[in-house]
Protein backbone atom coordinates (compact mmCIF):
# COMPACT_ATOMS: atom_id res chain seq x y z
CA UNK A 1 0.00 0.00 0.00
CA UNK A 2 2.95 2.31 0.33
CA UNK A 3 4.41 1.45 -3.07
CA UNK A 4 6.04 4.33 -4.91
CA UNK A 5 3.91 3.65 -7.98
CA UNK A 6 0.43 5.17 -8.01
CA UNK A 7 -0.76 2.32 -10.20
CA UNK A 8 0.35 -0.26 -7.62
CA UNK A 9 -1.41 1.58 -4.78
CA UNK A 10 -4.59 1.90 -6.83
CA UNK A 11 -4.51 -1.78 -7.83
CA UNK A 12 -3.96 -2.79 -4.21
CA UNK A 13 -7.05 -0.91 -3.09
CA UNK A 14 -9.11 -2.38 -5.93
CA UNK A 15 -7.92 -5.88 -5.10
CA UNK A 16 -8.91 -5.49 -1.47
CA UNK A 17 -12.31 -4.14 -2.48
CA UNK A 18 -12.83 -7.23 -4.67
CA UNK A 19 -11.58 -9.64 -2.01
CA UNK A 20 -13.99 -8.53 0.67
CA UNK A 21 -16.94 -10.01 -1.16
CA UNK A 22 -15.71 -13.34 0.23
CA UNK A 23 -16.61 -13.72 3.93
CA UNK A 24 -13.46 -15.68 4.75
CA UNK A 25 -11.34 -12.94 3.17
CA UNK A 26 -12.91 -10.24 5.37
CA UNK A 27 -12.01 -12.11 8.53
CA UNK A 28 -8.49 -12.73 7.29
CA UNK A 29 -7.99 -9.11 6.22
CA UNK A 30 -9.22 -7.85 9.57
CA UNK A 31 -6.89 -10.25 11.39
CA UNK A 32 -4.06 -8.71 9.42
CA UNK A 33 -5.06 -5.15 10.31
CA UNK A 34 -6.31 -4.07 6.90
CA UNK A 35 -7.93 -0.98 8.40
CA UNK A 36 -4.60 0.14 9.83
CA UNK A 37 -2.95 -0.54 6.48
CA UNK A 38 -5.58 1.30 4.43
CA UNK A 39 -5.95 4.30 6.74
CA UNK A 40 -2.81 6.15 5.54
CA UNK A 41 -3.84 5.58 1.92
CA UNK A 42 -6.87 7.78 2.54
CA UNK A 43 -4.40 10.68 2.59
CA UNK A 44 -2.70 9.81 -0.72
CA UNK A 45 -1.91 12.71 -3.01
CA UNK A 46 -3.87 11.06 -5.82
CA UNK A 47 -7.63 11.56 -5.30
CA UNK A 48 -8.46 8.38 -7.25
CA UNK A 49 -6.38 6.32 -4.84
CA UNK A 50 -8.07 7.99 -1.86
CA UNK A 51 -11.48 7.08 -3.31
CA UNK A 52 -10.41 3.47 -3.88
CA UNK A 53 -9.08 3.20 -0.31
CA UNK A 54 -12.32 4.61 1.10
CA UNK A 55 -14.31 2.25 -1.10
CA UNK A 56 -12.31 -0.73 0.11
CA UNK A 57 -12.88 0.30 3.74
CA UNK A 58 -16.57 0.75 3.04
CA UNK A 59 -16.81 -2.73 1.59
CA UNK A 60 -14.95 -4.16 4.58
CA UNK A 61 -17.45 -2.55 6.94
CA UNK A 62 -20.49 -3.65 4.89
CA UNK A 63 -19.39 -7.24 4.48
CA UNK A 64 -18.17 -7.49 8.07
CA UNK A 65 -21.62 -6.44 9.27
CA UNK A 66 -23.16 -9.17 7.09
CA UNK A 67 -20.96 -11.99 8.40
CA UNK A 68 -21.11 -10.99 12.05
Amino acid sequence: MNAPSEEERECSCSTIANLVSQPSAVKLLLQHNIVKILAPVMLDVNPDIRVKALGALRYVSVYFAEIK
